[in-house]
């Protein structure tokens, strides 16, 4: 995975956290 330091850590854990959920769906 790259870092990328452009988008707020927040917000790329949210839409890491929310692909997960998906996926588990």
């Amino acid at each position: 995975m790259v870092e990328i330091k452009t988008p707020s850590r927040e917000q790329t854990e949210t839409v890491i956290g929310q692909a997960v959920i998906n996926n588990i769906e």
